[in-house]
């Protein structure tokens, strides 16, 4: 989040994906949601989750977080190509 709880926008959000130094921390964040430990996620859930940490993102930035790093198939979200994607 932003300054004094303030929603954080798509840059800080990208900012803060590109300055990861461990995206394994973030994958491992991930697989908490992935009970079934097939290293995907519904893709609804990770737009709630955006959502609910940078709430004035608007439906098409979220879409195009999802959609960019390809890794959706079936409406389930490889998170480790997502967050391989994002912190490179």
């Amino acid at each position: 989040m932003g300054i004094k709880g303030e929603p954080i926008t798509l840059e800080q959000f990208m900012d803060v994906i590109a300055i990861l130094k461990d995206p394994e921390f973030i994958i491992d964040s991930f697989g908490i949601l992935d009970t079934d430990k097939k290293g995907v996620i519904e893709e609804d859930e990770l737009r709630s989750i955006i959502r609910k940490n940078a709430p004035n993102l608007k439906g098409r930035e979220i879409e195009d977080i999802i959609e960019k790093p390809q890794a959706t198939t079936n409406g389930k979200v490889n998170y480790k190509n997502f967050v391989h994607y994002w912190s490179e």
